[in-house]
């Protein structure tokens, strides 16, 4: 991927200990999960080595994770990686006040910035602890799409992050949202170009 012209890599690391990621998983076993973990670790760090930027993103959804987040926080410290903590959109408040709690009284930061992207309801909040390092968690934005949103009875957990392409059966469609699945929200691309929604994303930007 590298000497394709990738240079920036984004990594989903769930945990760094077996018994912890086992958790996650089904009809696997510990052994299989040491392994696991060993080679993400190489493949992370061998990223590194061939130059590349590389970041971690983690997903925070009880009190119970902040343990297996601390760890990943360490390495990725230890490591000088960036790292991102994600709250777990379907445990709402819950999510939120873990993250919370593992900033202000483990790593102990404060925030310094924030970034939010024109268009999406994705925002970071960067935060430095008392060494230096700095890292960023994730946040929803105040922003949805008239031609995606008006009349949405849903129960809406990111509102419009931005444009997400799957490929089904050879065909290439276009999601917009993660909260539902109709003609307005998913759908192929040949008739997303053409699309009211595009139309408004397009307008967004431009502006």
């Amino acid at each position: 991927m590298i000497e394709s012209g990738l240079r920036t890599f984004n990594f989903s690391v769930h945990s760094l200990n077996p018994e912890s990621f086992l958790e996650s998983q089904e009809k696997q076993d510990i052994e299989w999960a040491k392994r696991t973990i060993k080679r993400q670790r190489e493949i992370i760090l061998e990223a590194i080595r061939l130059g590349a930027k590389v970041k971690i993103n983690t997903v925070i959804s009880t009190d119970k994770d902040i343990a297996r987040a601390l760890e990943i926080y360490e390495f990725a410290k230890e490591n000088n990686l960036g790292i991102r903590f994600l709250n777990d959109l379907s445990n709402g408040s819950i999510a939120i006040n873990a993250i919370d709690k593992l900033i202000q009284e483990n790593i102990i930061a404060e925030k310094f910035k924030e970034r939010i992207i024109i268009g999406s309801s994705s925002k970071t909040s960067y935060y430095r602890d008392d060494s230096g390092y700095e890292f960023g968690v994730k946040e929803i934005a105040d922003s949805k799409l008239k031609a995606l949103c008006d009349g949405c009875k849903s129960r809406c957990t990111e509102q419009f992050y931005g444009i997400r392409l799957e490929k089904r059966k050879g065909v290439y469609y276009v999601r917009l949202c993660i909260d539902r699945c109709d003609e307005k929200s998913f759908m192929p691309l040949e008739e997303f170009l053409k699309s009211k929604q595009l139309e408004e994303i397009l307008k967004v930007l431009n502006n």
